[in-house]
């Protein structure tokens, strides 16, 4: 056996209202219930990373572009992220808390960025794509021309 893969199992004690609430979500969802409770727990577990992972350093240059494109520089950030993930349509899907993570934002304050660069006409969304929570989003050729 491997010594470095540790999996462990809990059990969520609970009562009978809250398991109701838990399989109705769960099947909304489309998993089983373990599994809702597990990817719930896997999001905790990464807003903690999150919370502990340093925000990237602010450089000069990054300033710099942020201005001329007339966006701060999370925007900026979050505008380079959904550009990085785009295929060759210049579609991008995309989830709040990947893109949060990989820039050092908490999930809403992405999400204020996506409604304002899509308001500035630099992305379109164009819908969500399945229970994983992700959205997609085209990017405009005003955005990639900055």
């Amino acid at each position: 056996m491997n010594d470095t893969l540790h999996i462990f199992r809990f059990t969520v004690r609970c009562d009978r209202e809250t398991n109701a609430a838990i399989e109705r979500a769960a099947k909304a969802a489309g998993l089983s219930p373990t599994g809702f409770v597990q990817r719930h727990f896997d999001g905790i577990a990464a807003m903690i990373d999150a919370a502990t992972k340093p925000a990237p350093a602010v450089m000069r240059q990054d300033i710099e572009r942020a201005h001329d494109l007339g966006l701060s520089v999370g925007e900026m950030r979050v505008l380079d992220q959904i550009i990085e993930r785009t295929d060759g349509d210049e579609h991008a899907e995309i989830g709040v808390g990947s893109v949060a993570r990989a820039v050092g934002m908490s999930d809403g304050s992405v999400r204020n960025i996506l409604s304002k660069l899509s308001r500035l006409g630099l992305i379109i969304r164009i819908g969500r794509t399945g229970f994983r929570g992700t959205t997609v989003y085209r990017v405009t050729a005003e955005a990639r021309a900055q």
